[in-house]
């Protein structure tokens, strides 16, 4: 019997890879999974992206600054203004005021001015000499520098001229170097609440009384006050005070002394530092909103300084009704700490930088000196924020 006219065909089934429900989902998973990664990545990436722009403007900020000041001698050394003096551990920074000051040992005007206070002598020595200390502030108008020291002393000797010398009672000595290059002494005492007496110490001879100075000396509890008015042409490139305490004036001679700095060489007076207002002025208008620039001179000290890295308060509109004002609040409380924490800015109440300061140290200002553009990310001291700062030369010819 013929065989059929077709091959016999024999099938098998191929089983292939087959993908389980378990694995279906576990693969949904990881794919799911892989979106808070990418969206992660995607906010780091983003967030560099906005730090590089915001140090591109910062450093903008900077070149403008710079520019606005290069080759601009005048705006920094004008007559008796030294800030390029020597830079030493004891130099008096000599703030602008707003108004001149009454000399009367009163403190209500200091007050009303933008002065830091510095303190010398706190915290130093035995619990006796503790208890005397100083706290002074200074600062210029016009054709005067004024200065106020608040002085602690539990037992305040006063000088009877007629019987007893300038180093048996409390004292002040103040001592300059002019314009002139002159080194100059004065010693400062009182009887009592009132006019104090002036007397000029030169280096050979007898104390000749001086009325260059005004001075008021006032008693108060714990101590004393004592105010001053020097003439700005009286102060040159050195300025140094030092307050002189006695409580045996038996002894006839002072039996210790605090002050901003050695007075009784011109070695050991500190450089004046005078803010420029032209320079603070441009500096003033130069400033943007949550941002501060300072500007140096070649021994890091602070020439100007304005602005500030925290916001301005929110202005309250007093024509706002009851429930504009119940939303501002709402917002407030719930909807702004949620933009800061998505935006990672960082609160009003992060510590940096004092106002008073008045030298600065850093990697950008290193550069800067050095004639490049340098940038810096810092924390602040309490780690509550990051500061990104840029620091650009101002140039003098090629200096």
């Amino acid at each position: 019997m013929a065989s059929p006219d077709f091959p016999a065909k024999v099938g098998r089934r191929n089983p292939g890879f087959r993908f389980g429900l378990r694995l279906k989902l576990f693969l949904a998973a990881s794919i799911l999974l892989l979106i808070p990664l990418l969206g992660f990545l995607y906010v780091r990436e983003l967030e560099h992206l906005l730090l590089k722009v915001q140090e591109q403007g910062v450093v903008a900020t900077a070149r403008a600054m710079g520019t606005a000041l290069n080759d601009r001698p005048s705006l920094f050394l004008s007559g008796e203004v030294y800030p390029f003096a020597l830079a030493q551990g004891n130099d008096l920074r000599i703030d602008n005021l707003a108004a001149p000051i009454v000399v009367d040992g009163l403190t209500e005007d200091w007050a009303r001015q933008a002065v830091t206070p510095h303190s010398v002598g706190a915290g130093a020595g035995n619990p006796e000499s503790r208890a005397f200390s100083a706290r002074y502030r200074i600062g210029r108008h016009g054709n005067a520098i004024y200065a106020l020291f608040e002085v602690s002393d539990a037992r305040v000797v006063l000088r009877d001229p007629d019987r007893d010398a300038l180093q048996a009672a409390d004292h002040l000595e103040v001592a300059v170097v002019t314009p002139d290059d002159e080194f100059l002494r004065f010693a400062i005492d009182a009887r009592g609440t009132g006019k104090a007496s002036v007397t000029l110490l030169p280096a050979d001879g007898e104390p000749i009384a001086d009325t260059r100075i005004q001075a008021v000396f006032r008693l108060v509890p714990g101590g004393y006050l004592m105010e001053l008015r020097l003439p700005r042409s009286l102060v040159g490139p050195r300025l140094g005070f030092t307050v002189a305490d006695v409580d045996d004036p038996a002894a006839g001679s002072s039996a210790r002394s605090i002050g901003t700095s050695d007075t009784s060489s011109k070695q050991g007076l500190g450089a004046v530092i005078v803010p420029s207002p032209e320079v603070s002025e441009l500096v003033r208008r130069l400033g943007r909103a949550r941002s501060r620039i300072w500007v140096l001179d070649v021994n890091r000290r602070v020439i100007a300084q304005a602005g500030s890295l925290r916001a301005p308060p929110a202005q309250i509109d007093p024509d706002q009704g009851p429930i504009a004002r119940f939303w501002e609040a709402a917002a407030d409380v719930l909807v702004r700490p949620i933009l800061r924490l998505a935006m990672s800015e960082p609160n009003e109440d992060f510590q940096d930088i004092a106002p008073g300061t008045y030298r600065l140290e850093g990697r950008e200002i290193d550069e800067a000196l050095a004639g490049q553009t340098g940038t810096r990310r810092r924390l602040t001291p309490d780690s509550r924020a990051v500061v990104l700062s840029a620091a650009q030369p101002v140039w003098l010819e090629d200096k």
